[in-house]
């Protein structure tokens, strides 16, 4: 997984007018990985997105209703 770090190491090198390769190998990453940050502004961890889909069903979601309506009409329950 590349860092935010490496990328900012990635591009002064590039600035400089060393080869992709070089540059990569300087900030320890595979050159293919230094390319699509060179070609792309951002980060690595402003290219991560949230994930939108659950990955299994909510196994509270048939009781949850009767179980809210409980902690609301006793205040010293805990979730």
């Amino acid at each position: 997984m590349t860092t935010d770090g490496q990328v900012y190491e990635l591009r002064p090198w590039l600035g400089q007018g060393r080869s992709l390769k070089d540059s990569a190998r300087m900030a320890s990453m595979d050159k293919k990985t230094a390319r699509s940050y060179r070609d792309d502004e951002r980060l690595p961890s402003q290219r991560k997105s949230g994930r939108e889909y659950c990955t299994r069903v909510d196994p509270f979601e048939s009781v949850w209703v009767d179980v809210q309506r409980k902690l609301e009409a006793e205040p010293r329950l805990k979730a």
